[in-house]
């Protein structure tokens, strides 16, 4: 069986964007840290925007013109969870509570990514992005950009959205387990047919 891999499932439009998407994630580091405060701050929430852009236009882009490859299927998911881990970091200096927010995301991703790689190598199949996984990352970012644009919020306001956030994402965890659960064992059933 050849197993090469052919560079045209490599380098694609939207394979491009999210590479982008993750170097956009530095930058938008690099801004939030020398924004800090005043209108300097909006430049971060426009990297941030124009993250959530190339994201939506990648995804848009493979379905449209049959791109959808491997890589991309794992490139963008690592796109968006890194994007929302630099982002939350950068948020814990000003909400202390989003730590606890960090901690459950980079848990959650951790396991995820090595459920998923077992499942990989012994389905060959990987698992596309779940409508409870879209609700929480549009959550996490609704949440985050309000963080941004609105200095001041109650505490009780600050730690109820990022309680529900945790919450998401660990709804997000189970149904994704459960997913690839429910795929390794139809793999072993059929392997035993």
């Amino acid at each position: 069986m050849d197993q090469r891999i052919d560079t045209r499932d490599i380098i694609t439009i939207p394979n491009l964007l999210s590479f982008f998407r993750i170097v956009l994630a530095g930058v938008f580091a690099l801004v939030f840290y020398h924004a800090r405060s005043g209108m300097r701050l909006y430049w971060a929430v426009g990297v941030l925007a124009l993250s959530g852009l190339t994201d939506f236009a990648d995804g848009k882009i493979a379905r449209r013109f049959h791109m959808v490859s491997e890589l991309g299927k794992v490139l963008d998911p690592i796109a968006d969870k890194l994007t929302q881990a630099v982002v939350a970091l950068c948020l814990c200096w000003d909400y202390p509570g989003m730590k606890l927010l960090l901690i459950v995301l980079v848990i959650k991703e951790l396991g995820q990514g090595f459920y998923g790689l077992y499942m990989y190598r012994l389905t060959g199949h990987n698992v596309s992005s779940m409508w409870c996984g879209k609700i929480t990352t549009f959550y996490l970012y609704a949440m985050m950009v309000l963080f941004l644009l609105v200095p001041g919020l109650p505490e009780g306001l600050i730690l109820g959205l990022i309680l529900l956030g945790v919450g998401l994402l660990i709804w997000s965890f189970i149904s994704y387990l459960t997913a690839f659960r429910r795929i390794v064992r139809d793999a072993k059933i059929q392997e035993e047919a």
